[in-house]
């Protein structure tokens, strides 16, 4: 079993090196294979277009692709394993819906010309729906799981109507605000994106990874994890503010991607088992490697257009979706 865990992990690794290699290859300007090895060896010329390309647009683009897909990988992972829900995904409580509304409301006060207050306001809206939400939640200081579940629902759907209503009379910036909640990398080739997603990655797994030991006791039931002495209602508000920090983070720095914290935690756990202190690792590679390949396709298959990659993920996404529900069934 374990030789089998660490093959399948080995493998995952190997593939997202081997994606990302790929990666830098395909754009609206195609590489060869000899020019990356260039590239990465050093002795590719500091000077030429090849090479400012590469370093000052792919790899960031890469690098932060990586971190939205692990990072809602992950947070679809905690939702599904706290929820006991197969189809519960990060959207489904309400925190794209709030970031969302927070990006659309920086883009009608005209705040777009700089990238940075679109994404305060995109993980501030983020934050506030998934406190709202938990408070609401909240009887007789247990959070009852059921409602929070709903309350998700409820707050997408409001936020959602306002977003609709912003756009109303957004005038030309309707595209602006459309092109952002289709979900998309382009524009945010930029290492300071790539900084705090890496920040708010590496302490989100961090703490998912330190309590999977106690979810796989909860997955087991909430009296049995009580009798064996796990405060639940703690554990539940350190997973749920460890997945809205994921999840609010991608979402502010990408827009809506949908699909990706529902699909990879299950295709992970049919892999690798529903061991969380594995499903963590191998859910945050799966993710990675499935979003740099999806963005990849967005921004090669029509070059020198893009498409967003918040459609590309959906078109993988849906299918997924119609095999887990019939699996239900």
């Amino acid at each position: 079993m374990r030789k089998r865990l660490f093959f399948t992990l080995f493998t995952l690794c190997f593939i997202l090196v081997l994606v990302s290699f790929i990666s830098l290859c395909f754009g609206s300007e195609t590489f060869s294979f000899s020019k990356i090895f260039e590239f990465l060896c050093g002795s590719l010329n500091r000077e030429s277009y090849e090479f400012l390309i590469i370093k000052m647009i792919r790899m960031p683009r890469i690098c932060l692709a990586a971190l939205v897909g692990a990072s809602l990988a992950l947070s679809g992972m905690a939702f599904q394993g706290l929820l006991k829900n197969p189809l519960a995904d990060p959207y489904i409580v309400g925190t794209s819906s709030g970031a969302a509304l927070g990006a659309s409301i920086a883009i009608f006060l005209k705040l777009s010309s700089a990238q940075l207050p679109v994404l305060i306001f995109a993980f501030v809206g983020s934050c506030l729906v998934m406190v709202s939400i938990y408070v609401f939640s909240l009887k007789r200081g247990r959070v009852a799981v059921e409602t929070l579940l709903l309350s998700g629902v409820i707050a997408g759907a409001f936020c959602s109507s306002i977003v609709s209503l912003i756009m109303t009379f957004s005038g030309n910036d309707m595209q602006k605000i459309m092109w952002w909640l289709m979900g998309c990398l382009s524009g945010r080739e930029d290492w300071n994106y790539v900084f705090f997603a890496a920040v708010c990655f590496f302490a989100g797994f961090a703490v998912l990874l330190f309590f999977a030991p106690a979810m796989n006791v909860l997955s087991m039931g909430e009296d049995v994890a009580f009798s064996k002495g796990i405060n639940v209602e703690r554990l539940k508000v350190i997973v749920i503010a460890a997945s809205c920090l994921l999840t609010s983070c991608a979402v502010s720095v990408s827009g809506t991607i949908g699909f990706v914290g529902f699909m990879l935690p299950h295709i992970m756990r049919s892999l690798c088992g529903g061991d969380h202190r594995i499903l963590t690792v191998s859910s945050a590679l799966g993710g990675a490697i499935f979003l740099i390949a999806a963005d990849t396709l967005s921004r090669s298959v029509l070059a020198p257009s893009e498409i967003p990659v918040g459609i590309v993920t959906a078109i993988c996404g849906v299918p997924v979706f119609f095999f887990v529900l019939k699996k239900m069934r």
